[in-house]
């Protein structure tokens, strides 16, 4: 029975994944930097997005600056 769950959310997963690459390689990706990540977790996600886009340009926003 949990192998009947699995498969939808697997679908839907792999379905979002493609509509993301899809996006990027249109040249209309954005990666949003939360000020919560470590320099590892940007450095992954900037990484994936340069596979994403296929040599297309995308947005890279900073977290907000809050002054303390």
């Amino acid at each position: 029975m949990s192998n009947e769950q699995e498969e939808p959310s697997l679908k839907a997963e792999l379905e979002q994944r493609f509509a993301l690459e899809e996006v990027f390689a249109a040249g209309q990706g954005v990666v949003t930097i939360s000020p919560d990540m470590t320099d590892q977790q940007m450095l992954v996600l900037i990484k994936s997005a340069f596979l994403w886009s296929k040599g297309k340009a995308f947005k890279v926003v900073p977290p907000a600056y809050k002054p303390e």
